[in-house]
């Protein structure tokens, strides 16, 4: 993606100016709110076997 060209401007070229853009901003949070570090969510264990408890039955009830 084009992030920056030799004005600080976005010029329509990806090139090594915008790999070092991603470099200088990589792992930084972007947006804003409750969840202002940019981490999403995942499932917890707990969830995941429950789903997988879940059709584990729903496939033994189809193949009797």
């Amino acid at each position: 993606a084009d992030g920056t060209g030799p004005g600080g401007t976005p010029d329509g070229v990806v090139d090594a100016l915008d790999y070092q853009f991603w470099v200088d901003h990589f792992g930084t949070a972007s947006g804003s709110g409750a969840d202002s570090q940019g981490t999403v969510p995942e499932p917890s264990s707990l969830v995941l076997i429950v789903a997988g408890v879940a059709a584990l039955v729903c496939i033994r009830i189809r193949h009797r």
